[in-house]
């Protein structure tokens, strides 16, 4: 009986283990430990220091002023990044727009959600398309993805740059303002033209 149990415990933890290999070793983390509104999105981050990081990767030519409000109360206040976050992303939500003649939703906020990096994005990824073909050397990284269900992007932080998320914002925009959506390929190809163009 001992030698049973113990077989079967061997063959549990190499299952475990296994999928653990699969899954990247580690569970997946929380979606965002803090919420970021702005006038058309909610950003979803680890830490306020991730934002502050977010804001120096877009390098997108807002001024303080354009900020739609100022960034004054809670684990926000009086930091200048803040604001600034703020107007850089509801800037290339309106470029973006722009270049595609399509208005933005007011009433429905976007989801943006800050991972630390590619590995975490493909992570994501394969929960939500989990039929996906693992290459040679396993799933490998993504930038980004948007996930139309619950109308959120995926970004990878260390990739992050305002071309990857106006690329992103074309996705939503094309899923949500326009019936019925553009097939996957054409998306995919207004979502070019826009991270081309910004």
């Amino acid at each position: 009986m001992t030698r049973k149990k113990t077989f079967a415990g061997a063959v549990l933890s190499r299952i475990l283990s296994a999928v653990l290999i699969l899954m990247g070793g580690l569970p997946l983390p929380a979606l965002g430990q803090i919420s970021f509104p702005t006038r058309y999105t909610v950003v979803l981050a680890e830490s306020a220091a991730d934002l502050v990081d977010m804001e120096r990767r877009l390098h997108f030519p807002v001024p303080v002023s354009a900020s739609p409000y100022q960034v004054t109360t809670g684990e926000f206040a009086f930091h200048p990044a803040f604001p600034r976050l703020a107007a850089k992303i509801d800037a290339i939500l309106a470029r973006t727009s722009q270049l595609l003649n399509i208005e933005p939703s007011p009433q429905a906020h976007l989801k943006i959600v800050l991972v630390a990096n590619g590995k975490e994005v493909r992570r994501r990824h394969l929960l939500v398309v989990p039929d996906q073909r693992q290459g040679l050397f396993g799933f490998g990284s993504l930038e980004a993805f948007y996930e139309t269900c619950g109308r959120t992007i995926y970004l990878s932080l260390r990739d992050l740059h305002e071309g990857i998320l106006a690329h992103e914002m074309a996705h939503d925009l094309l899923c949500t303002r326009v019936c019925p959506p553009p097939a996957a390929a054409e998306q995919e190809a207004w979502a070019h033209y826009v991270e081309s163009r910004l």
